[in-house]
């Protein structure tokens, strides 16, 4: 039970955060969101507010928001259909009406006008033509900009005129808009690292400076000390921290020479990184040294800067494993390995599964940045084409790319979730 509790409260964050990045960035483009959803497939619960309907889903495979004119079109009337229609005064002018709702069905609760369509500009003018049953003469109504459609389950979705959807926004704009869901998982993951670092009160320097040395290990065998600043391994400069424990794990069981600075003398040790096994699949190279601590503010904010960078190049360095070695479905993880993880990290407290949740919306954001058409990163390099260009791609053609790449994701996503069901089960 507490698994399923942490494993909901990480995943809902994660979403919700980058979606609202999406949400919050075309609200100030002006961009009608017509959908925020957590979970994909059947609706759990829904709630409408102001223009936006909010949805909890049952699967727990992400979420998404749905943008007015940037998902498949589909005409919310037909010619020659039988609606009904509800009216409202006019906000410029009280002796007019216009339209407020359209339903599909007859609600005897609610005194609509039947009507007959022939013809409608729902995206410019606004406008309905057609006429009264029982009528013969033709007449044109005027529709409220954001009129309510209401389907014949009583579903409402408000229309978008065109000033409102995707379209009517510049590339850049667009750019941002789906640039704004991975950027928000980095923010996120910024601000649970400097939570941590708050809640540890102290937090490890990322200085290749010897903060101790453990005994009986290669450090302490080399003659390293405490104070100690790391300057080079095998001629190769070290900046950071990070620098020292990548070149550590480049060298593995070879003999290093590292130059180090104390104080004011300078000089050469040799030492063989040695070798701890973490599980049957992972393993690690370390010298036996521990980081300087730092209980600073300014110390605890770097923290929060330095982890999120460390993790990034983590992820590129993973890629770039893949370029040299191929992918195997084993690299990737769904979410029944999410969960497996979870229980694991719940065991340890607070600090580890908040730790946990800043890794995983790292590589959301990360994964999400990906130059795949159904991705964010897909969908940025289209606004970028488009922005350079000075004009919009077919979109047709965009449309069958995009849906063919979903399709290739979904399978993908089938086939780690069935891995993992081996795997983890």
């Amino acid at each position: 039970m507490q698994t399923a509790i942490v494993f909901l409260f990480i995943f809902i964050t994660i979403v919700c955060i980058h979606e609202f990045g999406h949400f919050i960035v075309a609200k100030w483009a002006g961009v009608m969101v017509r959908e925020f959803s957590i979970g994909m497939g059947p609706k759990i619960i829904q709630k409408k507010w102001g223009e936006t309907i909010y949805t909890l889903r049952l699967l727990p495979l992400g979420g998404y928001v749905q943008l007015a004119g940037d998902e498949e079109s589909e005409e919310l009337l037909v010619r020659g259909q039988h609606v009904f229609l509800e009216y409202g005064p006019h906000p410029d002018d009280a002796t007019k009406q216009w339209v407020t709702s359209v339903a599909l069905s007859e609600d005897t609760e609610v005194a609509r006008e039947p009507f007959v369509v022939h013809s409608f500009d729902l995206e410019y003018d606004l406008t309905l033509t057609g006429v009264t049953p029982g009528e013969l003469e033709e007449k044109t109504v005027l529709l409220k900009r954001t009129f309510e459609l209401i389907d014949e389950n009583g579903s409402i979705q408000l229309n978008a005129p065109a000033e409102r959807q995707m379209d009517a926004i510049s590339p850049w704009k667009r750019f941002l808009v789906h640039a704004a869901g991975p950027i928000s998982n980095f923010i996120l993951s910024f601000i649970v690292f400097i939570m941590i670092a708050f809640m540890g009160n102290v937090v490890t320097m990322n200085t290749p400076e010897v903060g101790a040395v453990l005994p009986n290990s290669p450090a302490e065998m080399a003659g390293l000390q405490a104070g100690d600043a790391i300057q080079t391994i095998n001629g190769k400069s070290v900046q950071t921290w990070y620098d020292m424990v990548e070149q550590i794990q480049v060298n593995k069981d070879e003999k290093v020479e590292v130059a180090i600075k104390r104080g004011k003398k300078e000089m050469n040790v040799f030492l063989t990184p040695k070798k701890e096994v973490i599980n049957e699949k992972e393993s690690m190279y370390y010298i036996g040294i521990k980081p300087q601590l730092d209980q600073s503010l300014s110390g605890k904010l770097k923290f929060g800067w330095n982890q999120s960078i460390f993790i990034v190049k983590g992820m590129g360095q993973v890629f770039k494993g893949f370029l040299s070695k191929g992918v195997k479905v084993d690299d990737f993880g769904g979410p029944v390995a999410m969960f497996a993880m979870t229980k694991e990290v719940s065991g340890y407290g607070l600090l580890s599964i908040l730790n946990f949740m800043a890794v995983i919306s790292i590589n959301l954001g990360v994964m999400n940045l990906l130059p795949i058409p159904a991705l964010d990163g897909g969908r940025m390099v289209i606004d970028a084409i488009e922005g350079i260009m000075g004009r919009s791609l077919p979109k047709e053609k965009v449309y069958y790319v995009t849906m063919v790449s979903v399709i290739l994701l979904i399978g993908l996503m089938v086939l780690i979730t069935w891995n993992d069901i081996m795997r983890y089960l």
